[in-house]
């Protein structure tokens, strides 16, 4: 499989970093992609940067746990992207499908002390506003959860980016309330 070196075919106005992640029993994921629209059209080009695997902790963790886990994997590499001088990022979005998650993101009351760490680590490089939620069939690290042949992963959501971020039909947050 060949990757293009240039995340855009033409020079952009304006980049966003939408990072994603996901977990399981035995590991979890992170994605991240830039979203850009072109200076000579209103297309919007959305380009894969990398992804990233770890196995999960030998000391078994509830999922809810994982995926806390994976916030911050996602936050460490998001922050290692920034970092990159090559393209300035207007905006960067924080996408997980657990509420779970975005509750103890949320939360300002007293948490257990490995929810407490994470959060506050989470919280250091990112805004509660930052973080969205996304359904698991729009999850490209869910991808990775799941598993998938070699052949299929050419055409898959891992390597292309959801639909989302193409149609920018997004920005759904669960309500406070409901969390």
């Amino acid at each position: 499989m060949s990757i293009n070196c240039s995340y855009f075919s033409a020079p952009v106005d304006w980049v966003e970093l939408h990072m994603f992640g996901d977990s399981s029993e035995e590991n979890f994921y992170a994605v991240a992609f830039l979203r850009a629209r072109k200076k000579t059209s209103l297309e919007t080009q959305v380009a894969f940067v990398f992804g990233k695997a770890r196995v999960a902790l030998t000391k078994a963790l509830s999922i809810p746990k994982l995926e806390l886990q994976n916030a911050l994997l996602a936050t460490r590499l998001k922050d290692d992207i920034l970092k990159a001088p090559t393209i300035p990022v207007s905006n960067t979005f924080m996408w997980t499908d657990s509420t779970t998650v975005l509750q103890w993101l949320n939360s300002g009351s007293e948490q257990l002390t490995f929810v407490a760490n994470r959060r506050g680590e989470i919280l250091e490089t990112t805004t509660v506003d930052q973080w969205f939620h996304v359904s698991s069939g729009d999850n490209p690290a869910d991808t990775g959860t799941r598993g998938i042949s070699a052949e299929s992963l050419k055409t898959s959501i891992w390597v292309n980016g959801p639909s989302l971020l193409k149609n920018g039909e997004w920005l759904f947050k669960p309500s406070i309330e409901v969390l």
